[in-house]
């Protein structure tokens, strides 16, 4: 379980103990690069010299999206836990980013 301490500061304060949105990666490709590469990886990869650079590729927009989606939802997590410890509420929190 998780638990806000005294110090822990409120979601106004976020931006004295967290970067700035600009700072973390923007995402730079279309959802149909993003589904055609999740289809790539999801299939049978044979690596050979002809299909490196599209597996390549597909990782790379994977990755992409995956950097592109953690800071939303962590600053998300963390105002949820302290809203939490704010309201004396109890809880579990969890997160997967996939």
């Amino acid at each position: 379980m998780s638990a806000v301490l005294e110090s822990d500061p409120s979601p106004d304060e976020e931006s004295l103990w967290a970067p700035s949105v600009a700072d973390f990666p923007q995402f730079q490709f279309s959802k149909r690069e993003v589904k055609r590469s999740g289809e790539l990886i999801a299939g049978a990869l044979v690596w050979n010299d002809r299909t490196a650079p599209e597996i390549r590729q597909a990782f790379l927009v994977a990755n992409n999206w995956r950097d592109a989606h953690a800071y939303p939802m962590r600053s998300i997590r963390r105002q949820l836990i302290w809203y939490m410890g704010n309201q004396n509420l109890e809880g579990i929190t969890g997160a997967r980013l996939k």
